[in-house]
């Protein structure tokens, strides 16, 4: 299996073990942009209602020496700071 055939699979164990009463995941899709970070757009599913998440993440295929990146507490910090400015 590769990545794109773990990572649903992964998301979902993930979902349903640390949101309470979660019992599945639905409409995993890929949101465009983002140079850095992939950002998935899914439903958790309770109780029969969805509840809408986001989820950003590095990829996995992002190694290696010649990859810069900063720390997402930095970040943070700049996106804060860019809304405090307008």
């Amino acid at each position: 299996m590769t990545e794109e055939t773990d990572f649903p699979a992964a998301l979902e164990a993930a979902v349903c073990r640390n949101i309470p009463g979660t019992e599945r995941i639905e409409g995993l899709h890929r949101l465009s942009g983002g140079g850095s970070q992939e950002t998935w757009l899914f439903g958790a599913v309770a109780k029969g209602a969805s509840t809408p998440l986001i989820l950003r993440r590095t990829p996995e295929s992002v190694t290696g020496g010649t990859w810069i990146s900063i720390p997402l507490e930095v970040e943070a910090e700049l996106i804060s700071r860019a809304a405090a400015e307008g």
